[in-house]
């Protein structure tokens, strides 16, 4: 481990670190070190409304993936709707949110713009190894120079998160940019997601397999990245897909544009480094720790010939919430994600543990301290979505259903701040 640990140090000394400040300085001088976006979907693109920028803020106009430069940026002067930023998560790109973009893209009739921005370190100028760049504060922050780059310093929009991306999202609603954002979707990952693994703790750490194996050097690295120069069936790459959404029967050009993303030099890492900087080594102990107590629950029920009473867990992590939101609040989960347990929402992001509702607000039962909370954090409601049949890629699984849900929330919100 210790060798590992060496090599992987190693590696990093040979990667540039590069802040977001200077990769855009580099495409203002017309010296952008990156090489295309990664080869994706661009044919969403239509007529500057749908707009993929890597992170470098170069951009895709047509399908014959020409670059732009700063000087070609969209202009958004004629925009009648705030413009809608998506941010991606693990293992995805930027495209993930393509067909939902689409979907949100027809319904407005081309008044609304949607952002689809590359996650920091997804491509080559973006790869950092310096340690705490890659936490979600930093992230936030890169996202933000971005966004202000693109729309103004005082421009106001909506942002919608899925997994890392949701994380990412919330951060920029919470602390780096709350009073500019209208409106907040978080999808296939909670608000607050150590409250609901306190509860469901059992299910939830064996759902986070990975998050434990990932602080481990190197060896991820390697079960990813040859799962991205393969084409086994098996790799590890498709192994997360297919469990994490098991009836996704997933698009196999989108999937091989999120395998050539994370086959570039040096993403792989550095995808993986948000696990180890924002959980460290301290998540694998608690995994091991948890399910050693599992191990040893069920080892001592067959010894005793009889089935135990189940494990129970204290659940304090309710009162963890460090913060508010003071926009209207979507969270979205598919039914049978096997990434994040859709029961962690009814834990951080409901006014009662009752599971399967569609709308939060309207519900009139639960404990009144719960409610008191979830009324302090959500500050204008919080509604939740479920989608019966869908795993952890919600997007490409449901867009329509996920599409018609941020379009109420975005509509809803545009209204009420024309009304102030």
């Amino acid at each position: 481990i210790f060798f590992l640990l060496f090599l992987q140090q190693m590696v990093s000394s040979l990667c540039t670190s590069i802040t977001t400040k200077e990769r855009l300085s580099l495409v203002e001088d017309g010296k952008s070190l990156l090489p295309r976006f990664h080869p994706a979907l661009v044919e969403i693109q239509r007529g500057r409304r749908i707009v993929v920028f890597d992170s470098a803020l170069q951009y895709y106009k047509d399908s014959s993936n020409s670059v732009s430069n700063k000087d070609n940026l969209p202009d958004n002067s004629n925009d009648e709707k705030l413009p809608v930023i998506f941010l991606h998560g693990f293992p995805d790109n930027a495209t993930g949110a393509r067909l939902v973009a689409s979907e949100i893209l027809e319904s407005s009739s081309g008044k609304r713009r949607c952002l689809l921005f590359s996650c920091p370190g997804y491509d080559l100028t973006s790869i950092s190894p310096s340690k705490g760049r890659s936490t979600i504060d930093a992230v936030a922050e890169d996202y933000l120079v971005a966004i202000n780059h693109v729309l103004g310093e005082k421009s106001r929009f909506h942002v919608v998160g899925h997994d890392w991306g949701a994380a990412h999202a919330s951060c920029l609603a919470r602390k780096q940019a709350p009073d500019r954002i209208a409106s907040l979707t978080m999808a296939s990952v909670p608000h607050n997601m150590a409250a609901g693994m306190k509860a469901f703790p059992k299910e939830q750490f064996r759902k986070s397999w990975y998050m434990a194996f990932f602080q481990l050097p190197l060896l991820p690295e390697w079960w990813i990245f040859f799962a991205g120069k393969s084409n086994r069936k098996n790799d590890g790459l498709r192994w997360l897909w297919r469990s994490w959404s098991p009836a996704y029967d997933f698009d196999s050009a989108y999937f091989e544009s999120v395998r050539r993303t994370l086959s570039q030099p040096g993403v792989i890492r550095s995808a993986i480094n948000m696990y180890r900087e924002n959980l460290g080594i301290s998540f694998l102990i608690q995994y091991l720790a948890v399910q050693t107590i599992v191990g040893l629950h069920w080892l001592i029920g067959c010894l005793r010939g009889c089935k135990l009473a189940p494990l129970k867990f204290s659940n304090e992590g309710r009162e963890e919430h460090d913060s508010t939101f003071s926009m209207p609040v979507l969270a979205i989960t598919g039914e049978n994600d096997g990434c994040i347990d859709t029961r962690l929402f009814d834990v951080t992001m409901s006014s009662t543990h009752t599971p399967k509702k569609e709308s939060l607000e309207e519900e009139n039962g639960g404990d009144n301290a719960d409610r008191d909370l979830y009324k302090k954090v959500y500050r204008r409601g919080c509604s939740l979505l479920r989608i019966p049949n869908a795993g952890h890629f919600v997007f490409s699984e449901n867009p329509q259903s996920v599409a018609e849900s941020i379009i109420k929330i975005m509509d809803k919100s545009d209204l009420d701040t024309k009304v102030s």
